[in-house]
């Protein structure tokens, strides 16, 4: 059976991460998806161990979701964050996340001028609390954009998910959200269907990414 709306596990994801739900549904005043397609590359890094405050975002701009992370890697192509489960249990037909869980989240920025590929998602490697690899969340979305002075990470979700696991095997989540979505933000389908196309592909190869590297 497939897997109902994700609503409530994001909804959770932004209380473990620090963020109540009032403050997650504040509106953003962002440039909408449609003016930054590629987004914009970092010109410079914030150091490991910085706080990061990272913004959800919808195509028309606003804020979906917040919540903060610590720095465990930033370079010019990239971010990786550290965050824990702080939810005492959620379970979903595909995972269960529990109190404790550690999340490394890999976001990518545009090549701004380089030609390394447009990477239209991000993805979370997900733990138990001792280490065990339970498996990855990946998103479909806009390359992240870094806002060093801010401290401030944000990107542009595309509505879709897979959920990696271990085994190999994986499932697409909210595919009846992405064609709703891309009905509103037409100018969206390429990239979307790059993306969706790409991130297949990367779950199906089973070389996502992992830390410790």
């Amino acid at each position: 059976m497939r897997p109902k709306n994700l609503l409530q596990t994001l909804e959770a994801l932004a209380a473990f991460l620090g963020q109540s739900q009032e403050r997650s549904f504040i509106q953003a005043t962002a440039t909408p998806a449609e003016n930054r397609l590629v987004g914009q590359a970092s010109s410079t890094v914030l150091a490991v161990g910085s706080p990061v405050h990272v913004r959800k975002l919808k195509p028309g701009g606003q804020l979906d979701y917040a919540w903060d992370g610590v720095v465990m890697r930033c370079d010019t192509g990239g971010i990786v964050l550290r965050a824990e489960f702080n939810v005492d249990v959620v379970e979903r037909a595909f995972a269960t996340f529990r109190r404790g869980d550690v999340f490394f989240e890999f976001y990518y920025f545009a090549p701004d001028g380089r030609q390394d590929p447009v990477r239209y998602y991000n993805v979370f490697q997900i733990s138990h609390a001792d280490g065990t690899l339970k498996g990855w969340y990946c998103n479909l979305g806009l390359p992240a954009e870094l806002d060093t002075a801010a401290s401030e990470l944000s990107y542009v979700d595309l509505a879709l998910d897979v959920w990696a696991n271990p085994d190999g095997s994986f499932v697409v989540l909210d595919e009846d959200e992405l064609a709703e979505l891309l009905q509103s933000h037409p100018d969206l389908t390429e990239v979307a269907e790059k993306g969706r196309a790409d991130l297949l592909e990367l779950a199906q190869s089973a070389n996502l990414p992992r830390w410790p590297q």
